[in-house]
């Protein structure tokens, strides 16, 4: 199921990248960045909160 969806990915960069721009590929770019962040963020909190419970109060 992985290999199916990046294959389809791969296949569909191409003609999305022509759709998108140089625009949208920057916007698309950033909002992703923004995202992985976010995630970043909520594993290291809920690292921390676990290394020390005290914290949660």
């Amino acid at each position: 199921m992985v290999a199916i969806t990046c294959y389809g990915a791969l296949v569909l960069a191409s003609p999305l990248t022509r759709l998108l721009g140089q625009t949208g590929i920057n916007i698309v770019n950033r909002v992703m960045g923004m995202l992985l962040a976010a995630v970043s963020v909520e594993i290291i909190v809920d690292g921390v909160y676990r290394l020390f419970p005290q914290l949660t109060r």
